[in-house]
């Protein structure tokens, strides 16, 4: 088990290939952080996120607390990716503060090697999926965007930089969806 700790509380755990007592030794280890957190305020003016890579083949979660990211390798256009978050997930996922946008960035370029994946970034103004407004402080467009090149720019993705850009609705890339948030540790 490998678990280091950032200053801004960013926390990795990677409970992936080990056997079942290690796997339980991980959600015991992430049970006791997620409670210190909750416990000593840290919550107040930052989050505690961990990511917990379960089969970094299949799928990879990033969870704070009070949001949660289900990244997806499979490379659909931001509509169709819209469409399987919202049956399967809640929707697109949407970026609220620099730590999730972090959480992010490392999953896409930790564990995929994807450079870039869409998020629920969609222009008419520029809202999120769910149609909730942007937190600009949240996002940074990479140098040069929203370009909108030709007209046809309308959809968001961030890039392995966490900056952020704009592409074709039409193109596919990976993307990342939000999901209910719930605490289920069953060790």
């Amino acid at each position: 088990m490998e678990i280091s700790l950032a200053v801004s509380t960013l926390i990795f755990c990677s409970g992936g290939g080990f056997p079942s007592k290690k796997r339980n030794e991980t959600r015991f280890v992430l049970l006791l952080i997620s409670m210190l957190c909750l416990s000593t305020g840290l919550f107040l003016k930052t989050f505690c996120y961990f990511t917990l890579i379960q089969d970094p083949k299949t799928w990879t979660e990033a969870q704070s607390l009070g949001s949660k990211f289900v990244f997806n390798n499979a490379k659909l256009t931001w509509r169709d990716a819209q469409l399987h978050c919202r049956k399967n997930h809640v929707d697109l996922a949407s970026i609220s503060d620099g730590f999730e946008n972090s959480a992010l960035v490392q999953l896409l370029t930790h564990n995929y090697s994807q450079y870039e994946a869409w998020i629920g970034l969609s222009k008419n103004l520029w809202l999120w999926s769910d149609q909730s407004k942007v937190s600009w402080p949240s996002v940074t467009w990479a140098e040069g965007e929203p370009d909108n090149t030709d007209g046809n720019e309308k959809c968001g993705f961030v890039r392995e930089t966490g900056l952020i850009g704009d592409e074709d609705c039409l193109h596919h890339l990976p993307f990342f969806c939000s999901d209910e948030f719930n605490f289920d540790f069953n060790l």
